[in-house]
Parts: structure tokens; C-alpha cells; sequence
């Protein structure tokens, strides 16, 4: 994907985050507890739209929208 973008990151156009996952720690986590699984799914989901979401808006507040993309669970 960043090839893909690269012209628009280069211009200055977008700017791209990559954010982690922890798939390994919620839903790839097949022998761990369901429960336990689900909660560090919606601890990641929530810092996600909690706190980085807000973070690129304050930094970038001449941006009207933001795009994501991934691939697998990242997408």
C-alpha cells in the first residue's frame, strides 16, 4: 500500500501512521480465554479511537478525513 501512495506521501499530500496490531493478544490468540481475548480486542479498538484518531486530528487539523487501510485483521 505505501508504493501505491508513495506519490501522495512524497508531495505532501497524506501522511501515513502505521499502528500495530495485537491480534497475537486478542483474536489469534486461539488457546488463550475468550473473555480475555475480547477485552484486549476493545482495549485496542478504543486507544484506537480514543486516543490516536484524536492525535492525527490535532496534528493534522488542515485534513478533513482519514483514510484507513491494511491488510489481513489490519484491514
Amino acid at each position: 500500500m505505501i508504493d501505491y501512495w508513495a506519490k501522495w506521501i512524497e508531495a505532501g499530500n497524506c501522511t501515513v501512521y502505521s499502528v500495530d496490531s495485537i491480534d497475537n493478544e486478542a483474536w489469534a490468540a486461539l488457546g488463550a480465554d475468550k473473555r480475555w481475548r475480547i477485552e484486549n480486542h476493545e482495549k485496542w479498538y478504543n486507544y484506537i479511537v480514543e486516543e490516536m484518531v484524536p492525535a492525527i486530528r490535532e496534528m493534522h487539523s488542515n485534513y478533513d478525513r482519514i483514510l484507513t487501510f491494511g491488510c489481513s485483521m489490519g484491514a
